[in-house]
């Protein structure tokens, strides 16, 4: 994504939520479609972490809510980014990502 950006000199920010902020509260449809597209998103990464966490990989979390957490950090993120037409905001504070799942996995314990 951010590669792709680059490449492109431009930066269209994040497009799932700039069409949940237009359209979501507006078209019962989209908003149904949209909540199915954040959900998927947020699912594979549970899935993800579960393995993770099966694994021994990753410490116990709430991988449901924290998977959650993290595509709404992005999708802030994102769109913070459009305002400044660079995808260099999500390389800058991709760390806090990090953190959240950290901080998920220490209010476990």
């Amino acid at each position: 994504m951010v590669r792709a950006a680059r490449a492109a000199d431009s930066w269209m920010g994040a497009p799932l939520g700039n069409l949940a902020l237009e359209l979501g509260s507006q078209d019962p449809v989209m908003r149904q479609k949209l909540h199915a597209m954040f959900t998927a998103w947020a699912c594979g990464i549970e899935r993800g972490w579960r393995e993770a966490m099966a694994s021994g990989a990753l410490p116990t979390l709430d991988p449901g809510t924290t998977a959650q957490t993290v595509v709404a950090y992005f999708e802030g993120v994102m769109m913070w980014a459009k305002t400044q037409n660079t995808p260099e905001l999500i390389t800058r504070l991709a760390h806090g990502a990090v953190a959240l799942v950290e901080a998920a996995a220490g209010a476990a314990l």
